[in-house]
């Protein structure tokens, strides 16, 4: 058992899927609004493999609400070692069902956005960020692949790949690329991992001071989107459907939604792997941020979303009681 390290209020997380809005839905909004990209742009524009029979249809839209058909998950590092190799097998990955016909979260969705905002921007997400949102955002910390003199500050993660290990199953057989050391200071997510820490899914690491600043840029727009940019965090774009996604969040409105009966309808969340979450509500304009490393020193199963909604719950309720 690793040495156990007080968190504070300058603990720097790994935020995982938080890496999602905070980022990458953000970055292509700010793309938009340069006219790099339009979101009812087809994934085919910056990524020729999308040519393919099936995959012409697919938008910019789709992987940013979760309707691309793409799944949720695969071991895209199987597909070599070198990042070429493994965006190539991304792009073979077969869809499981029609661009449009359903609401299903997608990790690899957003890898490909990330891709895209990288094609259109002129330069990786790592970049955009700190140039289009960090820099003006005056954030302390968030980087993506943290230098080494941030590792002290640095919550660890998991012992080794051993949670994905176990999920590849005999796909891995023969796979040498998992670590097996305590994971800290580098992204736990492997598929981002290996496309050298830097992904449109996951990636990002900071403290809740700094996610706290950007989600009230998104909650109050100002240095970096326009109101009307923002909005589109808050506006249902999936309504056919039980699961209602807007650019980057899930609403409280969703079946399941993690950001709890408490909150307005409108209010977004989003959730990560390693235990982090945030919930914005442009109704009571409140942020509420749980950030924890849940994984660590092992992962265990857990119903981690439930307490999310309870962390949210009582929050809410102590912040109205204080108004």
């Amino acid at each position: 058992m690793p040495d156990a390290v007080p968190a504070g209020t300058d603990t720097i997380y790994d935020l995982a899927s938080l890496t999602k809005p905070l980022v990458t839905s953000i970055l292509a909004l700010v793309l938009r609004r340069q006219r790099l990209i339009r979101f009812e742009d087809e994934v085919r524009r910056f990524l020729p493999a999308y040519e393919w029979e099936g995959r012409r249809g697919i938008q910019i839209s789709h992987l940013l609400t979760h309707t691309s058909g793409l799944p949720d998950w695969e071991p895209i590092y199987l597909f070599g070692y070198e990042r070429k190799e493994i965006c190539r097998g991304l792009d073979r990955v077969d869809l499981e069902y029609a661009p449009g016909g359903d609401v299903r979260y997608s990790c690899l969705g957003y890898i490909q956005v990330g891709r895209i905002l990288e094609q259109a921007g002129g330069a990786p997400p790592d970049l955009l960020f700190s140039e289009l949102i960090a820099r003006p955002l005056r954030l302390e910390s968030a980087c993506f692949n943290p230098a080494a003199a941030l590792f002290p500050r640095i919550a660890a993660t998991e012992g080794g790949n051993e949670f994905e290990r176990r999920k590849c199953g005999d796909r891995a057989d023969g796979y040498q690329g998992f670590r097996k050391e305590m994971i800290r200071g580098t992204v736990h997510d492997h598929n981002c991992y290996s496309l050298g820490g830097v992904a449109g899914n996951t990636g990002l690491f900071a403290t809740a001071r700094d996610v706290h600043r950007i989600a009230a840029e998104i909650l109050h727009p100002e240095l970096v989107l326009r109101p009307e940019d923002a909005d589109l965090f808050f506006e249902n774009l999936t309504s056919p459907f039980p699961d209602h996604r807007s650019i980057g969040l899930q609403l409280q409105s969703a079946r399941d939604s993690v950001a709890g009966p408490a909150m307005s309808e409108r209010a977004g969340a989003h959730t990560g792997f390693t235990g982090t979450s945030f919930a914005i509500d442009p109704a009571s304009h409140l942020i509420l941020i749980l950030l924890t490393n849940r994984i660590h020193p092992e992962y265990k199963e857990l119903n981690m979303n439930e307490q999310r909604r309870r962390f949210h719950g009582e929050a809410f309720e102590r912040a109205a009681a204080r108004d």
